[in-house]
């Protein structure tokens, strides 16, 4: 849907998709490394962009890029979508490799719910074998609530995915925490920023 919704964090902000955004998402969405554990997206930056359009007119549905604050660069993507009432689920997450934008991505997402949509109830579901964004999930606070067989058909094979939940009051505890998160790696950021900053002129 179109929405003017951008939420800043430390280091990173999520600013709504748009239409010239179609070749990073096939970009990312087809590195091998992320693509096994991401349903099958648009392979070409035209069928990209069809979809993007499909997007902007379909309500409930809110999409953001995940931009580095100090150079507009984009790290990722996140979703927020399927609302239905006071619930919704968010994904489409794919970050660069290498990002560290992945809990203040996060940590965006759920102030958006919470903060700006008003919801009550934010649900997320990754694969199993996705071991390492189960993981994340699992340390900043997400309650899991239920194993979903062959949720996600990828190429032949159909895998089972974990939902996780987050609600209003575990938010109190886990937003605080998932923040902390973002704050050590903003810090990373920042350094990093630092150092490959041109070095100034003494003339």
């Amino acid at each position: 849907m179109r929405h003017d919704v951008v939420l800043e964090g430390p280091a990173f902000r999520l600013r709504p998709v748009r239409l010239d955004d179609a070749a990073a998402i096939v970009g990312l969405r087809s590195d091998p490394d992320r693509a096994r554990f991401i349903h099958a997206g648009a392979t070409s930056t035209e069928a990209q962009t069809r979809w993007l359009e499909e997007y902007l007119e379909r309500p409930g549905d809110l999409y953001w890029a995940v931009e580095r604050r100090h150079d507009d660069a984009v790290e990722g993507f996140v979703g927020l979508y399927d609302v239905t009432g006071s619930t919704a689920e968010w994904g489409r997450w794919v970050l660069r490799a290498g990002s560290l934008a992945a809990p203040e991505s996060a940590w965006l997402v759920h102030e958006a719910g919470f903060g700006v949509l008003g919801l009550e109830c934010l649900l997320t579901r990754t694969l199993v074998e996705n071991r390492a964004v189960v993981a994340f999930h699992e340390r900043y606070g997400a309650e899991v609530v239920r194993t979903i067989p062959a949720h996600a058909r990828i190429g032949e094979t159909s895998h089972d995915a974990l939902e996780a939940r987050m609600t209003p009051a575990l938010w109190a505890t886990s937003g605080p925490h998932l923040h902390a998160m973002a704050e050590r790696a903003a810090a990373l950021v920042r350094r990093t920023a630092g150092s490959t900053a041109p070095a100034a002129r003494a003339d």
